[in-house]
């Protein structure tokens, strides 16, 4: 059931990315299902629009490219954060930044719990901002979800943002996939 669900959230995802939207917090939180199991994506307010992406990032928080931001300048929520976006990389926020965040949503599904986990919030934040993921990496690797799965999850969950799927589109199509050979 969850599956089915988390496929729905990644064509939500999948129309804001066509239309050059990313969402930027993505989280099992800002998902709403119904009770007729209809799927809705909330919390808008740090999404951007990556046509004409200057206008939009004049809003977004100042960071040089390749340094580290302060935590209170990113927006989000780090335990769902890709790296690039913990670090304030603005050039590199696109859709692959709401591709991990899903990744890390079906981590909690397939876990239990986000992928970077922590005492403090500074903590958290700063897993996200290294993309330290041993400990996600080690539940996926003992959780009961089958090995296919546990490989999505971790490809949508890659640090680098190359080696992610290129939208939530890929990643619907990845799930479905899976989904349909059950």
């Amino acid at each position: 059931r969850f599956l089915r669900l988390f496929a729905q959230v990644c064509h939500a995802v999948a129309f804001a990315h066509n239309a050059g939207v990313v969402h930027r917090d993505l989280k099992p939180g800002n998902v709403m299902v119904g009770r007729y199991g209809e799927v809705q994506i909330v919390d808008w307010g740090f999404a951007v629009s990556l046509r004409g992406a200057s206008a939009d990032r004049r809003s977004a928080p100042e960071a040089s490219p390749n340094s580290d931001a302060d935590s209170s300048r990113v927006l989000g929520t780090p335990a769902y954060m890709a790296p690039e976006q913990a670090r304030g990389n603005l050039g590199e926020i696109d859709a692959r930044t709401d591709v991990f965040a899903l990744g890390a949503t079906l981590t909690e599904i397939l876990t239990g719990a986000p992928p970077y986990l922590a005492e403090t919030r500074e903590e958290v934040y700063l897993k996200a901002t290294k993309g330290w993921q041993q400990d996600a990496m080690e539940r996926l690797e003992t959780c009961a979800a089958d090995e296919a799965l546990v490989t999505l999850a971790k490809q949508f969950l890659s640090p680098d943002r190359h080696e992610r799927p290129a939208d939530a589109a890929a990643v619907a199509a990845g799930i479905e996939h899976y989904v349909a050979g059950l």
